[in-house]
């Protein structure tokens, strides 16, 4: 019995079959042909899993063991920032420190144009010239240090676009007991809450110039709101008692 690459397991001896045990949930193990195969995509968080595949109907019973090693993704979330860009036509986004990356790899491309690639040791990155009614397509590629890193992407738009805040957009109280006021006068699409850590708290649909939304599961503290309406985006702070 011999073990190939990845997954694949020649069965010699005449084995009619095989089976496996100890594949973390998402895997499964299939007899074909001669060749024991193991695929899927573990549905477990993280650890290492060790295997038996043991085969049968064969003159002898042969066995082999390895193990999978399971890595929990990781990815981070976005903000576009208007109030931090440097010039009317520059777009500022950051994104929530990923613990153990060394710097930061991406791609941009300004109103579907070519695509550029950069790097940056920190948790931001202003792109420049972005001309009126243009939007920047922003993918963070790959966190440098952190195995199982996923790539995310943001759309964004510079302030000679059309803002966010030529809108009556308002938000209400803050700080905020139980629950949230948002209002505008152009149809809110979506709110989302995160946390500091960029962990996700809270999402919702929504369609119409008034949302209201309580808050009283989440503890103290200070949360970002990310507000959609139309093709444009608002983030801002909130606090919760």
């Amino acid at each position: 019995t011999t073990l190939l690459g990845s997954g694949d397991i020649v069965i010699s001896g005449g084995a009619t079959g095989a089976t496996v045990v100890g594949l973390p949930d998402g895997f499964t193990g299939s007899f074909s042909s001669s060749e024991f195969i193991i695929s899927g995509a573990s549905t477990t968080l993280e650890g290492v899993f060790p295997y038996t595949v043991t085969t049968s109907g064969g003159c002898s019973v042969e066995s082999l063991s390895g193990s999978i090693t399971v890595s929990q993704q990781v990815s981070t979330s976005f903000f576009c920032d208007p109030s931090l860009a440097t010039t009317p036509e520059s777009v500022f986004i950051y994104w929530n420190d990923v613990s153990g990356s060394t710097n930061y790899e991406f791609t941009y491309s300004i109103n579907d144009g070519p695509s550029i690639s950069d790097s940056t040791v920190d948790p931001f990155y202003e792109i420049f010239n972005v001309l009126p009614g243009q939007s920047v397509l922003f993918t963070l590629t790959n966190a440098v240090g952190v195995s199982c890193f996923q790539s995310a992407s943001t759309n964004c738009g510079s302030l000679a676009n059309e803002s966010f805040d030529s809108q009556v957009f308002q938000s209400f109280p803050n700080p905020v007991a139980d629950v949230v006021n948002f209002k505008n006068d152009q149809s809110i699409n979506s709110i989302q809450i995160f946390n500091l850590l960029g962990q996700e708290v809270y999402s919702q649909k929504c369609n119409g110039l008034e949302v209201q939304i309580n808050l009283s599961h989440l503890t103290s503290g200070n949360y970002l709101v990310k507000a959609q309406s139309n093709d444009l985006t608002k983030t801002f702070k909130i606090v919760k008692k």
